[in-house]
């Protein structure tokens, strides 16, 4: 079971739905955006790119060149350095999507990467957890210590860690929404939605409280994508569980390309629908 979050955010955490979130700037007008990636065509990049031994390459389960194509990645981060959606976001004009970063400094670097591409790909900042409210990130201003970076703060997640590294860190207050209403927002940005092809969560940690509760918001997506490496052992199988129980099927551990160069990202494990197959 996920543990309770902390008592303290229960009363600041009066729904936020009706609370405006922040969405990055849109590039000044359409043909800007057209613009900035017309010299780049979307060529099957994934082709190009060979899985690692016992893991698997990501990009064969894309069919990169679909008319359409739409994801959401929670936990953005900058969006661009050692992140693997960029290679495609960044050059496909048929990519549309939503992404969703809480940490003020990440986020503005972000607004700027997606500057080119903001008519088609939108950015809120938010964080991503079972409530919608408000709470604290810890905030790693000196690098990842131990694997783990910035995330957000529950009751009894990593004590000893938090108060170790409270002294040369700090806390930032940010919105918290839950996964239904990214997909809210999903819809208001790109209107009504048939269907989501990828979901990519990286939440340092707090995985479980997105996938692992049985539910997901509808349409669900016919890719999922999530860190496990911060996770531990219970909510590793709690999370396997909730996903096997909604239809979906373990691919494997992820190989991904980022700029053109495979990199091995075994703390990734890749979901897929089973009616995608």
């Amino acid at each position: 079971m996920v543990a309770p979050r902390l008592v303290a955010f229960a009363a600041l955490a009066a729904n936020n739905r009706n609370n405006s979130l922040q969405y990055c700037s849109a590039a000044k007008n359409e043909e800007q955006a057209r613009a900035a990636v017309s010299s780049s065509t979307c060529l099957g990049i994934g082709q190009r790119l060979a899985g690692f031994k016992g893991a698997v390459a990501w990009e064969r389960y894309l069919n990169t060149s679909r008319p359409d194509f739409l994801f959401v990645q929670v936990g953005a981060n900058e969006g661009r350095a050692g992140d693997a959606l960029w290679p495609y976001a960044s050059v496909c004009n048929h990519w549309r999507g939503l992404l969703v970063e809480p940490v003020a400094t990440s986020f503005t670097k972000l607004c700027l990467n997606y500057q080119p591409m903001s008519t088609r790909i939108r950015a809120i900042k938010a964080a991503v957890s079972d409530f919608n409210g408000f709470a604290d990130m810890q905030i790693m201003r000196n690098g990842c210590a131990g694997g783990q970076c910035n995330h957000l703060l529950h009751r009894g997640d990593n004590r000893r860690w938090h108060h170790r590294w409270a002294r040369t860190n700090e806390t930032e207050r940010v919105p918290v929404i839950t996964l239904a209403r990214v997909w809210e927002e999903l819809q208001r940005v790109h209107g009504p939605v048939a269907d989501v092809d990828l979901l990519v969560v990286d939440v340092e940690g707090s995985e479980g409280r997105l996938l692992g509760s049985s539910e997901l918001p509808s349409p669900r997506p016919r890719l999922i994508m999530f860190e496990h490496k911060h996770l531990t052992a219970p909510v590793r199988f709690m999370i396997n569980s909730s996903l096997e129980s909604l239809g979906y099927q373990f691919v494997g551990g992820v190989a991904g390309g980022v700029g053109g160069v495979v990199t091995a990202r075994h703390g990734d494990w890749l979901w897929q629908r089973r009616e995608s197959v």
